[in-house]
């Protein structure tokens, strides 16, 4: 079973597995220990401002689009006077930006408001969008929330937000080819690697691996800083050696990847650094698994 935060020290990912995504609103939990698991603190309260939206409404909502995400006073989002929502979402080939255009679709057509989904950098960048009061509604991996909620890692100041729901889990991909020579993340030292777009939780998530791994990511790889897209058109092209993706399996520009002519793509497992990430970043890792076979030509399980 997946390590689950503790209820009094971040109420955002309460009963929730770690990897997954969670939907904040602009506020720290006040209320008492959920009724069932993976019920999330709060959410219960949070529509109780007599615009005729009730819970079950809005979770119906966020199982049909498959997506988690931040938001920034929750009553504000249906009320008249708000007629502009924006839903910022992440990178071109990720898997925010394809949620984030359905979540800005159903709530342009049924709340009444005009949703649009914006490209950002994702995660990190995201949370402090919804800090500045810059977006309405935004997606959020658990362990760049996490950072938010403390005001640790990019965050000098803890920022004011409350899961309302999780969905699918987000799982690292650490991606090359064959021919590296890249069998583990300790041998992507001196290689060219990709650990995401700045301010994305790629990116966090990436720089803590490589830690993990012993690397100091300034010094012993060659850093680019691209998104799922761009990593794989630039690994595709030769211009980088392997690169980390932090979302959903699949994600379509890995699968776009491992099916072009000519790439023999290799997924590097790298289960042995979580318990070291745990240790030092909290309990928002635990070890998953990319089943063989989702990916073209990869034929076995990578933890």
């Amino acid at each position: 079973m997946p390590e689950r935060a503790r209820r009094d020290d971040l109420c955002s990912i309460v009963d929730v597995p770690s990897p997954y995504m969670a939907i904040l609103t602009g506020h720290r939990c006040t209320t008492t220990q959920p009724k069932k698991e993976n019920q999330v603190m709060g959410i219960d309260r949070l529509f109780d401002n007599g615009h005729g939206i009730v819970r079950r409404d809005f979770l119906k909502l966020s199982a049909a689009m498959g997506g988690a995400a931040l938001l920034n006073g929750v009553p504000n989002l249906y009320a008249q006077d708000k007629k502009r929502i924006s839903v910022a979402t992440g990178g071109m080939g990720g898997v925010y930006f394809v949620l984030g255009g359905g979540v800005a679709s159903v709530l342009t057509k049924y709340a009444g408001v005009e949703a649009t989904a914006e490209v950002t950098a994702a995660s990190v960048d995201n949370c402090k969008l919804v800090g500045a009061k810059k977006s309405d509604l935004a997606f959020c991996m658990n362990d760049v929330a996490y950072d938010a909620l403390k005001g640790q890692g990019n965050f000098k100041n803890a920022l004011a937000l409350r899961t309302l729901c999780v969905t699918y889990p987000n799982i690292m991909h650490v991606v090359t080819t064959e021919g590296t020579g890249i069998k583990k993340v300790a041998d992507l030292k001196g290689k060219r690697v990709s650990t995401g777009a700045p301010g994305s939780g790629t990116e966090v998530k990436a720089l803590r691996t490589l830690e993990a791994a012993g690397l100091n990511h300034e010094k012993d790889v060659k850093k680019d800083r691209l998104g799922a897209a761009e990593s794989a058109g630039a690994m595709k092209d030769g211009k980088i050696d392997a690169y980390f993706w932090d979302g959903g399996v699949p994600t379509s520009s890995v699968l776009d990847l491992a099916a072009a002519p000519g790439i023999k793509m290799v997924l590097i497992p790298h289960e042995d650094l979580i318990p070291l990430m745990a240790a030092k970043y909290g309990p928002v890792y635990y070890k998953s698994i990319i089943p063989k076979g989702v990916y073209t030509g990869v034929g076995y399980d990578t933890p």
